[in-house]
């Protein structure tokens, strides 16, 4: 059974909304997730001239999602379209995000090959 959450979709829209150049709609599907979260009159603010809304929505996404598996892939995505940390550059470029295929699976199946990263 695949399990998922409402505020895992709705991020995960926010954020396309957001590198599809729609800061509004990504906003306003960042909030509606947080009201879900705190209290009504927490006064959520953002400006669109000055803030990361790309960083928020994965902060969101950190808090929200937090021990359901997904940070990982996030970190990727998020360095995928922020581009600004050479080393995790560099390891997407590498294929370093990849995980390694069990020994055990390559010496059963004669076709299968490590991932170059992992050699």
């Amino acid at each position: 059974m695949i399990f998922t959450r409402l505020e895992d979709i709705i991020l995960l829209r926010a954020e396309a909304l957001s590198v599809l150049g729609d800061q509004l709609g990504a906003i306003n599907e960042l909030v509606s997730v947080q009201a879900r979260r705190y209290e009504e009159g927490t006064g959520f603010t953002f400006n669109l001239g000055t803030d990361d809304i790309i960083k928020l929505i994965f902060e969101e996404r950190h808090r929200e999602l937090l021990g359901e598996g997904s940070r990982w892939y996030d970190l990727i995505r998020y360095n995928k379209i922020k581009q600004n940390d050479a080393k995790f550059m560099n390891l997407i470029n590498s294929g370093g995000i990849y995980w390694p295929i069990s020994r055990r699976l390559i010496s059963q199946n004669s076709l299968l090959t490590q991932n170059a990263y992992w050699r």
